[in-house]
């Protein structure tokens, strides 16, 4: 299913693998034999020898994508617009949104960089940890999300991967009304996502799933208005833990995921769906389970959680004959799935870099 080329260290501390997937399946209508093919790439980074650093972009991050982009309506500012996209981030061609967080010297050593959170913010429950601080949506009445129609701050426990060099893991952290119930403990970098990966085993398939408005699945009828009797359905909110908003067991497209291994090393690796055509994706990647099933029995992962999917999977690898790996764009309706704005790149609200040594 899955064929890994090593192709050597192409910087020092960093190891380059090569992917290719291709998996044959029976359509259970036509009974026709069908082929899924993707291809990517994942890095393995030794951070004695590397510094990871993860950039926070704000406006992205403060941006309002409540009721209007959920029903298929474009907001005032098109999502296309915000956030930096991976090229856009190491040709250092907007790095004003970054604030003072964004320096030119750090970009100068950019060997490798791709989208992180599995939410990229747009989701409430996204967050990242940089510099001991928290970064997640603020508390203002235009920042309530894509999947809420309000703003809603983090409750409960939520998962994250903590880059640190002599201690890489997967925490819990505790959320209170927005604010991590241990603040004066944060980890100096972390990224959040749900669990792929657990002890070297995959663990995808608890992944649970929670619908977005538009598509609300019914649980119940409205008893208390029992002359107007209608279905009452999900309730928008905030997605909660590991939650995601496509179903995690049949969904294919590209995916981005991050892991720890034995060693200690870090795992970073994006899977593309191959193209039909120029820009056209063919709705075939690969699912949650198979980037886990890739992470346990090819890559050597001891834990991993999910980054982003669809055209948030952005990719660039300095020194590669192909720098940009850049998930393809499908035309919808605004607002309608994962590829919705324009054709090209994604503004991202957070990108993950791997730099050389000073």
């Amino acid at each position: 299913m899955f064929q890994v080329d090593d192709r050597g260290q192409m910087w020092p501390g960093m190891e380059v693998k090569f992917i290719n997937f291709r998996k044959v399946n029976t359509n259970s209508v036509t009974n026709l034999l069908e082929a899924r093919n993707a291809f990517g790439r994942a890095v393995i980074v030794d951070q004695e020898q590397c510094d990871i650093q993860v950039y926070p972009f704000y406006d992205l991050i403060n941006a309002n994508f409540g009721n209007d982009i959920a029903k298929g309506v474009s907001p005032h500012v098109s999502m296309a617009n915000l956030g930096i996209s991976v090229q856009d981030f190491v040709e250092i061609s907007r790095r004003e949104s970054a604030r003072n967080r964004f320096y030119e010297s750090d970009i100068k050593r950019c060997i490798y960089a791709s989208n992180s959170l599995q939410t990229n913010f747009v989701l409430s429950h996204g967050f990242i940890i940089r510099d001991h601080k928290l970064i997640c949506k603020p508390e203002r009445y235009d920042a309530m999300g894509l999947d809420c129609d309000r703003f809603t701050p983090l409750n409960g426990l939520y998962t994250a991967l903590v880059l640190d060099a002599q201690n890489p893991r997967i925490v819990e952290i505790r959320f209170e009304n927005g604010r991590a119930s241990q603040m004066s403990d944060l980890p100096r970098l972390a990224v959040s996502g749900p669990v792929l990966v657990k002890n070297g085993e995959n663990v995808s398939g608890k992944i649970p799933y929670r619908p977005m408005p538009t598509s609300r699945e019914p649980f119940g009828l409205d008893l208390k208005n029992p002359k107007h009797l209608r279905i009452l359905r999900r309730p928008p909110g905030p997605t909660e833990r590991g939650e995601v908003n496509y179903p995690p067991p049949t969904t294919m497209t590209s995916f981005t995921a991050f892991g720890v291994r034995e060693d200690r090393r870090i795992i970073l690796v994006s899977m593309f769906e191959e193209l039909r055509g120029k820009g056209i994706g063919t709705n075939l990647g690969i699912t949650i389970y198979e980037m886990a099933e890739l992470l346990v029995n090819n890559l050597e992962a001891k834990q991993a959680i999910l980054g982003g999917g669809g055209a948030d999977t952005q990719q660039f690898l300095k020194g590669d004959q192909l720098q940009y790996m850049i998930a393809p764009v499908r035309t919808r309706s605004p607002g309608q799935g994962s590829r919705s704005e324009v054709a090209g790149a994604r503004g991202l609200g957070a990108i993950i870099a791997v730099l050389a040594k000073r």
